[in-house]
């Protein structure tokens, strides 16, 4: 059974085999020092993972009106090759947008890595209510709020639809 959680350190080498899975691995041995960092295991087996950070201003002081604030930056997101498809990374992004909310934050950010699954990345973030908030820069910024990304999915869980989002995309 899926279930997501607070990475404790003995999980500190399969998060660190994940992102080096998806090309996201920092050199040296992994530690999420200042990160928030929520996993997702299966089974007891650690299967995904999301790294992020609380009250981040990303810009905003800098004159980056499309961040808005308080906000809670993804820094990464992975998930297990055989394990894609099954929900585990909207089970991470959820519990990161859950967090985000209990903070006070209103806005949810990342910046997507450049791939060969960037189309399927992109329709995931949109599934969440995030569209791109910056332009002509190589690889744009997307963002959204919280209670868009929370209200996406439960209307995901229970099969029905956001009217107020589909008629804006």
């Amino acid at each position: 059974m899926l279930r997501t959680r607070d990475i404790s350190e003995s999980d500190y080498p399969a998060v660190h085999a994940l992102l080096d899975e998806a090309d996201l691995a920092p050199p040296g041995p992994y530690d999420p020092e200042g990160l928030g960092v929520v996993v997702a295991e299966d089974d007891g087996v650690v299967v995904g993972a999301v790294e992020f950070l609380v009250d981040t201003d990303f810009g905003r002081d800098e004159g980056r009106p499309d961040h808005p604030g308080p906000q809670t930056w993804v820094y990464s997101l992975a998930v297990a090759g055989i394990h894609r498809r099954r929900g585990v990374g909207r089970a991470l992004l959820v519990e990161v947008a859950r967090q985000a909310r209990e903070a006070g934050n209103t806005f949810l950010a990342l910046a997507p890595a450049e791939g060969n699954d960037e189309a399927d990345r992109h329709a995931f973030f949109r599934m969440f209510g995030l569209t791109p908030i910056e332009h002509d820069v190589p690889c744009p910024a997307w963002g959204g709020p919280v209670s868009e990304a929370l209200a996406a999915y439960r209307s995901m869980a229970t099969g029905t639809e956001d009217r107020t989002r589909a008629s804006r995309t």
